[in-house]
């Protein structure tokens, strides 16, 4: 048996898994923006937007509400893959399927990122290939990898940094450091959080100018400075960027927001039990993740210095996480994607083991390998649908009614979105997006007069059934589920202010 994957043929995965993947994601290329964390896939598809429709300027992400800060501009991570695929856009025209197929090309990008890895840590073609097609199964990866979140392109680029950094170990050549370095510095400008993997490169810097001593340090004083510089862009945009964040949880984590620990402990046992082994890993992976854990053990792997080196990007990682539990919690699971890299590492060295193993290991691995897809289909595909996007359904069903009975340059009021990007997008509208039962008839008077608003979508009957409000209204426009347009009266038409 193992002469069916030998390094001779291992280059069959290069078409097996694009193609195998595509057709399993066959029926999201062409599905509209839905299901799990909605809210932030609206959010990156609306920078998308914005870069190809109003301002191509890098600088300036834009989102479309337009009562949160004094312009739409909203700044977060630096905006490099939402302003790639506007570019292709540009190219091409503005269509969802485009944006799917460029994260889709972009998880291609991540897959054979992870098989450099592999291959460049192991030396074992084999072992990289078997690597990268767990990897490509990872439910987690499988869902995410055709939504528009950004952490896709820091995945896609931490792997290759740390590829090329251990390819760098290996050479000793500025070459490979540079493009270590150039591939994290794309980590860290998609979303920050990515950064823990220059704990790695620190540490190994950092011994090696111990170990040689000062008067002999100076390759690796130089390669310090080579990964300095290209993390310069990041440090210069998020200290730009951060002191706008005012009120966000994830700056400041569990230092302002502690929670019990009963909370805490609720919060461990579901990744423990579910996130980690069903979302992270796949069901099928996990005996090659328990089998690292254990062959890291019996061999004492842990004595090596490669352990250490990825062992401190890890315990980053976990860092991480206990800094973010209250806001990762059991929701935000895309947050874990830094822990992809880490914990399948772990599952390539218990691969190695039982693949190259006794007969029955070989065989118990193979067949983990070959159910890994069947499992990734059916613990991500109906993730896809109205039930887990977990807002007004009818945003979602009917869609495109509600979108055509406004003009899509006309500026809309929107009523109730806790999210504040979802029906910005669903609805394709720009304008002022509330959150909460509540719209006070002044508030009203002032969008219709000062701001010129003409129409409101609302799913809120506390509202738009309020008689206080009711005399602002001039017609129902359209009533799909309990989301109602309506269309304000002119300011012409209102009484005479008092």
């Amino acid at each position: 048996m193992k002469q069916i994957f030998t390094t001779s043929n291992v280059r069959h995965l290069a078409w097996i898994i694009p193609l195998l993947s595509m057709a399993m994601h066959w029926r999201i290329f062409t599905t509209d923006l839905m299901g799990i964390h909605l809210w932030r896939q609206s959010q990156t598809q609306l920078n998308i937007q914005n870069f190809y429709r109003h301002d191509f300027n890098i600088l300036n992400p834009r989102i479309n509400v337009t009562n949160i800060a004094p312009t739409t501009i909203y700044r977060y991570e630096f905006p490099l893959m939402q302003w790639c695929i506007a570019c292709v856009h540009k190219v091409l025209g503005e269509s969802i399927t485009i944006t799917r197929v460029c994260l889709f090309l972009l998880g291609l990008c991540t897959v054979w990122g992870m098989f450099f890895l592999g291959r460049t840590l192991f030396k074992d073609d084999v072992l990289a290939g078997l690597l990268a097609w767990a990897f490509n199964f990872s439910p987690l990866f499988y869902y995410y990898t055709m939504n528009p979140i950004p952490d896709n392109l820091a995945l896609c680029g931490s792997i290759w940094g740390m590829g090329w950094f251990f390819r760098y170990q290996q050479s000793n050549k500025y070459r490979d450091a540079a493009f270590s370095a150039f591939f994290l510095l794309l980590g860290v400008l998609a979303k920050l959080p990515f950064i823990l993997f220059y704990g790695t490169v620190g540490l190994y810097l950092f011994t090696m100018i111990a170990k040689k001593g000062v008067r002999y340090a100076g390759p690796y004083v130089r390669a310090g400075l080579i990964y300095a510089a290209f993390l310069l862009p990041a440090i210069a945009w998020y200290a730009w960027v951060i002191p706008g964040w005012g009120g966000n949880g994830i700056v400041t984590g569990m230092l302002e927001h502690k929670i019990p620990l009963s909370e805490s402990l609720r919060i461990l046992k579901y990744h423990f039990r579910h996130l980690l082994p069903a979302l992270l890993l796949n069901y099928g992976s996990v005996l090659f993740f328990l089998a690292g854990v254990f062959f890291l053990f019996k061999n004492k792997a842990y004595w090596k210095g490669d352990f250490w080196l990825l062992a401190i990007s890890g315990l980053a990682a976990l860092a991480y996480f206990g800094f973010e539990l209250n806001m990762i919690n059991t929701v935000h699971d895309y947050y874990m994607m830094p822990f992809l890299l880490p914990v399948f590492l772990v599952a390539a060295y218990g691969m190695k083991h039982l693949w190259y193993g006794s007969k029955p290991m070989h065989y118990l691995a193979l067949l983990a390998f070959l159910v890994l897809p069947l499992i990734a289909f059916l613990t991500a595909d109906n993730k896809w649908s109205v039930e887990k996007s977990y807002c007004n359904p009818a945003i979602i069903e009917y869609r495109e009614e509600l979108r055509n009975a406004v003009p899509r340059d006309e500026i809309c009021a929107m009523q109730n979105d806790v999210s504040l990007h979802v029906f910005p997008y669903a609805l394709d509208k720009i304008g002022p997006v509330f959150s909460k039962d509540e719209l006070p008839p002044e508030w009203v008077e002032d969008m219709i007069r000062r701001q010129h608003i003409h129409y409101l979508y609302s799913d809120a009957r506390k509202v738009d059934e309020n008689p206080a409000i009711t005399p602002f209204f001039d017609t129902l426009l359209l009533e799909r589920g309990t989301m109602r347009v309506y269309r304000f009266k002119t300011a012409e038409q209102l009484p005479p202010k008092q």
